[in-house]
């Protein structure tokens, strides 16, 4: 399953605090109410987006955009070359052809598919 991540005001940590372990779903409340109570409750995580100056709070996209920005690179590092079997790679790099060339199977049977003795 996912790991669900709040942003939420009253966090103590903020994202690059957190370890990036496993599947994450990110919650973010709207601006006026923020998260609910309940969700609160239920997250894994919460973090805090850390605002300098006046600012009181961020607008839905803008509090994802952030989040985004600060987790994205790490998931990124660890997946590097991707988690998927070099066989499954392969079968969806197969269906992915498939779906923009015209008669691809034919083709594929043609030309690609090894050849029965």
């Amino acid at each position: 399953g996912f790991g669900i991540w709040v942003a939420d005001l009253q966090a103590e940590a903020t994202l690059d605090e957190l370890p990036l372990e496993g599947k994450i779903a990110l919650v973010v409340g709207n601006e006026a109410e923020g998260i609910s109570a309940q969700m609160r409750e239920l997250a894994d995580k919460r973090y805090m987006l850390p605002m300098q100056g006046m600012v009181q709070s961020f607008n839905l996209s803008v509090a994802l955009a952030i989040s985004l920005q600060q987790i994205v690179p790490g998931k990124r590092a660890q997946l590097a070359g991707g988690d998927l079997s070099r066989d499954r790679q392969w079968q969806l790099r197969q269906r992915w052809l498939e779906y923009g060339v015209r008669h691809a199977k034919d083709v594929r049977q043609a030309y690609c598919d090894d050849p029965q003795p």
